[in-house]
This record gives structure tokens, C-alpha cells and sequence, in this order.
């Protein structure tokens, strides 16, 4: 009988003490830029104060507690995730040293939203001139391969 009730407090303190904690929630950490990003739970609740904000380019790439990355996402959102390419000139293809919107389409054509890529591109054109300088592209915001250069 008293196994029992051991047992049984043991089992009521789990249930009221272990959801208060961050004991059983599954929290990841996510690349933070602008969006906000609901972390998921490992129990029956929401663990609502675990949110993050995300780049809207990087929302789906999650990295978990041993630092391996995923991308739940498949098709063309996918291919905003891959590394950008790191040199200027990849993009500048008429060479006048700015990238157009048009320019950094025809490099990034693996994406078919038209929409996703002007968000992407957006997010580099900090003066919204509507074209991306060398200054502009060093400070942008995407996952380049390597650091970016500008030749």
C-alpha cells in the first residue's frame, strides 16, 4: 500500500511540476531576421513562450539541440534555403556594378515565385533604389556559400 501511494505522489508530481518546467518541451533554435516562428512542443501543450523570429527566406531551416539542420519544406521554397552565390559578379551580368531585380531572377532561377525572390531581394535593397550595390550586397542578408566579394 505504501508502494502504491508513493507511486502515485511520484506520478502527481511529474504531472504538476515537469509541465511547468522546460523539461519535456522540444524547443529549437532558429536563424533569427523577421518573422515570427512558433517552436513545437514535445507534450500536450503549446509552449507558447518559445518563439522565435525567423527570415521569411529561412523560416523552415530548424536546427536542433545537436546543431543538425533541417528544411521541412520541398520544391521551389527549398531552393531559397540553398546557399546564394558569393560573388558580385555572378549576379551583375551586364556589369554595370548593381543588380537589378531581373539580374538576380535569371541567377536565382530555381525559384518560380516571383513574389519569394522580390522579398529576397528586398531584403538587401536597404536603400530601395530597386538595384543592389556592392555596399548593399557585402551586408545582405542571405545564406552565402562563402563571405561575399565584390570584383
Amino acid at each position: 500500500m505504501k508502494t502504491l501511494m508513493l507511486l502515485a505522489a511520484i506520478c502527481l508530481v511529474l504531472c504538476v511540476v515537469l509541465p511547468q518546467t522546460d523539461a519535456l518541451c522540444l524547443r529549437y533554435r532558429v536563424v533569427t531576421c523577421g518573422v515570427r516562428y512558433l517552436s513545437n512542443c514535445g507534450w500536450y501543450r503549446v509552449c507558447l513562450r518559445y518563439y522565435r523570429t525567423t527570415c521569411y527566406y529561412k523560416r523552415d531551416q530548424i536546427e536542433n539541440d545537436k546543431g543538425k539542420v533541417k528544411s521541412t519544406k520541398k520544391g521551389p521554397e527549398k531552393a531559397i534555403l540553398e546557399k546564394f552565390p558569393y560573388k558580385f559578379s555572378t549576379y551583375d551580368k551586364d556589369g554595370d556594378k548593381s543588380i537589378t531585380f531581373d539580374e538576380f531572377r535569371t541567377t536565382i532561377s530555381d525559384v518560380k515565385k516571383k513574389t519569394d525572390l522580390k522579398k529576397v531581394f528586398n531584403s538587401a535593397d536597404e536603400n530601395k533604389d530597386g538595384v543592389i550595390n556592392c555596399d548593399e550586397f557585402k551586408l545582405a542578408p542571405w545564406g552565402f556559400s562563402k563571405k561575399p566579394v565584390c570584383d
